[in-house]
């Protein structure tokens, strides 16, 4: 599963800000302008995480945190 979001006031920016295996349980929550809560939950584990979408990206086998072509996108990366 992955998240992209559309910056619509930014000429239409996409960045991808979570990748992770789905799991059973899958809901996207604004919790502000700038907050997204991705509940990714199964019965055996849980990819869920508040983000920053301004300046945090989720990647659950840590590739985007270790990516030079994104090491400057993000204040902070996440990984299992």
């Amino acid at each position: 599963m992955w998240v992209e979001i559309t910056k619509h006031n930014e000429n239409d920016i996409k960045k991808v800000i979570y990748y992770s295996d789905a799991n059973d349980n899958i809901l996207l929550d604004w919790v502000d302008e700038k907050t997204l809560f991705i509940t990714n939950a199964g019965p055996y584990k849980s990819n869920s995480i508040k983000l920053d979408v301004e300046h945090e990206i989720y990647h659950d086998r840590g590739l985007a945190c270790r990516s030079w072509l994104l090491k400057d996108e993000y204040e902070t990366c996440y990984q299992k």
